[in-house]
């Protein structure tokens, strides 16, 4: 039957991808399918992934994995689907395989950067681990279905429960801070205490959730949490019916293929010829410029305008102050940028690049915090703690660790960069910060070359310093 299933999906769906495994008796065991729609899609909205668990009366858990994000409009959910699978079960094991999957299918898997979870979701480790760049955040969709659903089963009086799901209904149109504060009040004060615990409304605080969902309008907001419910809706039922589990699946994608049909394909709302041509298989973009045209398109302005901001970093800081803001700066631009403005205030989120770590040895990273001090980043120790591993001495440059007593002109980093990290200039004059660099540059050419070299530097130093200063009074070095 399986093999049944695969003829009829590439019949049909030409392109499919689909991996899978029988139990003993020969039956549909695990799966991982995804169409070459969904890989196109996959392909051009990696950023953020929204995972959806539907189950059956089996105790079977169907994947499926939406793209998610800013970027993204689409006249149907379905459209967003990038990825489906069922797992074994779901064990560290059977979770691992389900993943592994995934990022064999698609080569783009390191620009992930958001999984979106249900509350109930137990596989976070597992995620973790297979994607150590990306965050795991709770959804906004699944934290709004879980206060609607749980507010209906406290049997509240009717005008509280009413208050309750207008405050609900004002956050899903718009998650400012005011609308999530007053939710969070109105259930400290009409809920008891005995069944607060139930509705979790520490959620409504935390702006890692909301800030995910702020971008959108309050129509755009309305019309995803319809758009979900819907998907929601229709894959449980199609998952939950009594068919084989070969004919269950492709049922699924037959359902899922209708629903796009005559749908417009996903979009950013500006589409380059490029893009449209890879969606519609006109012709295949260049391997180096379209996908990079989509991430990180600057207009002119935007381009002047950073050309400006690193030339006030150079005109008014020192040397060590600039780089170290230039390398911040990169990861600004570099990044995806959620922003809501208050009358005095900004809040903002950067989701920033996938960074990559050596697996083997997880010694090194292409972040700018490595690049720049050579010591262990929040890459690298994410992946430690992901693997439950600790710091071993081969991870540093050995100019960091103790058993070397390496002197200070040593360090990779400059010692003027390093004094600015630690705040050692705050009370210093410019005169003396400068000098202290001069002197460290000095020590660091010294102590770097042989004693003939030395000796002959020295000497020359001491020329320059007497003579400058005069003969009367000997200049000590």
């Amino acid at each position: 039957m399986a093999y049944l299933l695969m003829k009829k999906l590439f019949e049909n769906y030409p392109g499919s991808r689909i991996n899978f495994n029988l139990s003993m008796d020969s039956q549909l065991d695990r799966i991982n399918i995804q169409t070459k729609l969904m890989g196109k899609v996959f392909m051009y909205f990696p950023d953020v992934l929204l995972l959806i668990r539907s189950h059956n009366a089996m105790g079977k858990v169907l994947y499926t994995f939406i793209a998610d994000g800013p970027r993204l409009n689409c006249e149907s959910a379905f459209l967003r689907i990038v990825h489906m699978a069922y797992p074994t079960n779901e064990s560290p094991a059977s979770m691992s395989e389900m993943f592994h999957f995934l990022k064999e299918f698609n080569p783009c898997w390191p620009q992930i950067r958001i999984f979106l979870v249900d509350p109930f979701f137990k596989g976070v480790d597992c995620l973790a681990k297979a994607f150590p760049s990306a965050e795991v955040v709770l959804s906004s969709f699944h934290v709004c279905t879980y206060f609607k659903q749980n507010i209906s089963k406290l049997s509240l009086p009717a005008n509280i429960e009413d208050v309750l799901i207008n405050n609900l209904t004002n956050i899903v149109c718009s998650a400012t801070t005011e609308n999530l504060q007053d939710m969070y009040t109105n259930l400290l004060q009409y809920v008891k205490p005995d069944l607060l615990f139930q509705l979790n409304p520490d959620w409504l605080l935390m702006d890692q959730i909301w800030a995910l969902h702020r971008w959108r309008n309050g129509k755009e907001s309305s019309t995803y949490i319809e758009m979900m419910n819907t998907l929601v809706e229709e894959i449980g039922q199609t998952f939950s019916n009594s068919l084989p589990w070969e004919d269950k699946i492709f049922a699924l994608i037959s359902f899922i293929q209708t629903e796009i049909i005559d749908k417009n394909i996903p979009s950013l709302g500006i589409q380059t010829p490029q893009e449209m041509a890879v969606f519609l298989d006109k012709e295949e973009p260049s391997t180096s410029e379209s996908k990079t045209d989509i991430c990180h398109t600057k207009s002119d302005m935007d381009s002047e305008t950073s050309l400006m901001i690193c030339q006030s970093l150079n005109d008014i800081c020192v040397p060590a102050a600039a780089d170290l803001c230039s390398k911040e700066f990169f990861v600004a631009q570099t990044s995806l940028q959620f922003m809501t403005k208050n009358e005095d205030s900004a809040s903002i989120r950067l989701l920033e690049n996938p960074q990559m770590v050596n697996w083997e040895n997880q010694k090194s990273c292409t972040c700018p915090f490595y690049k720049t001090m050579k010591l262990p980043c929040r890459h690298i120790l994410a992946l430690l703690k992901a693997n439950q591993e600790i710091l071993k001495p081969e991870m540093l440059d050995p100019a960091w660790q103790k058993s070397t007593n390496a002197h200070e002109s040593m360090f990779p980093v400059p010692m003027d960069t390093l004094k600015i990290i630690k705040g050692d200039t705050k009370d210093l004059s410019p005169d003396q910060v400068c000098r202290n660099s001069l002197t460290d540059q000095i020590t660091k050419v010294l102590s770097e070359c042989s004693d003939e070299e030395f000796q002959q530097r020295y000497n020359t130093l001491r020329e320059l310093a007497d003579a400058w200063i005069g003969p009367y009074e000997q200049v000590k070095l």
